[in-house]
């Protein structure tokens, strides 16, 4: 059985600000769009198509590219 969180953007982001100190709502917010997962789903049929990973298992991955000028 998965687990579909309701949780508010703000919500997510306080629980994860604690572990990623670089983190900014932005690309919080971002990373979500990125993935679908910015949206709650209908209900109904689509919840039976989408496959939904439980929030225990959830991968947040940071990277951090430099350019040539070092920003």
């Amino acid at each position: 059985m998965t687990t579909l969180s309701k949780l508010p953007l703000d919500d997510v982001y306080s629980a994860l600000k604690e572990k990623i100190l670089n983190l900014m709502c932005s690309n919080l917010h971002r990373c979500l769009k990125r993935n679908s997962l910015n949206v709650l789903p209908k209900e109904g049929a689509a919840l039976e198509k989408k496959k939904f990973i439980p929030l225990d298992l959830f991968i947040l991955t940071v990277q951090k590219v430099l350019t040539d000028q070092g920003k």
